[in-house]
């Protein structure tokens, strides 16, 4: 299910077409039970049959971030795929995934794997 306001936003000029088109893309082709969207660049591009060039994509993507409407950790200067999280998708559990929820969530799995990082750095001195 993709939120009506996703919609309206559209309808009032908030997003571009480019920018619906892909973010329906990502809402149908999330996965319901992780909520999670495993996407490259590239792949986008062949997904739309190269309508979109990799220039465009690439600009699509973090746009719809800036605006709120997904949510990925930083992968800058990473090629590969990465997880993209739709803001408002609703899981098999029942839960909706808001930006806290997925920043908290994050939060935590960062802060846990950063001190982890720290204690193995302080066994080898």
């Amino acid at each position: 299910m993709v939120p009506r306001e996703i919609r309206d936003d559209y309808a009032h000029g908030k997003i571009t077409k480019n920018e619906f088109d892909v973010l329906l893309w990502i809402f149908l082709n999330t996965n319901p039970y992780n909520g999670f969207f495993l996407a490259t660049y590239q792949g986008l591009v062949q997904d739309f049959k190269n309508n979109f060039s990799l220039y465009t994509i690439r600009k699509i993507i973090p746009s719809l971030r800036k605006k709120k409407y997904i949510y990925f950790l930083s992968h800058r200067g990473r090629e590969g795929c990465f997880p993209v999280y739709p803001v408002g998708f609703r899981l098999t559990n029942g839960e909706i995934q808001t930006l806290d929820y997925l920043k908290s969530k994050f939060s935590a799995t960062t802060l846990t794997h950063s001190q982890e990082q720290l204690d193995t750095e302080q066994e080898n001195n």
